[in-house]
């Protein structure tokens, strides 16, 4: 490989990286002000292990991110690991529920309390 090729392939996994840690910094945002917005009754509409694991994400997410930037194998191994089950409690939540439209309103409805 030479010295073209191989700054593409380092400027190509920097862009990666920094959409990993914007995504995940866009879940830990989503996530906390959904906390903000309906405090202890954020998700009350959901089952209590959802509501757990989505507020375990506000705290995987900003992990994933310092991992990302100081462990690199780990963040990505970790970061793997919570989009997988994410994606999986989401689908499967939208599958048998209709959707994430509950949880919006859920939100909204605590908020307005």
């Amino acid at each position: 490989m030479n010295d073209t090729e191989s700054s593409r392939c380092t400027s190509s996994a920097r862009i990666f990286q920094a959409l990993w840690i914007v995504g995940y910094l866009i879940g830990t945002s989503t996530h906390t002000v959904d906390l903000l917005l309906g405090g202890t009754n954020a998700y009350s509409s959901f089952p209590d292990p959802l509501r757990l694991f989505w507020v375990l994400l506000t705290v995987l997410d900003p992990l994933v991110v310092v991992l990302i930037l100081l462990q690199k194998q780990v963040g990505v191994v970790l970061g793997v690991v919570v989009i997988v089950v994410d994606v999986g409690v989401n689908a499967t939540v939208y599958a048998t529920i209709g959707g994430l439209h509950s949880l919006a309103y859920s939100v909204r409805r605590c908020s307005a309390s």
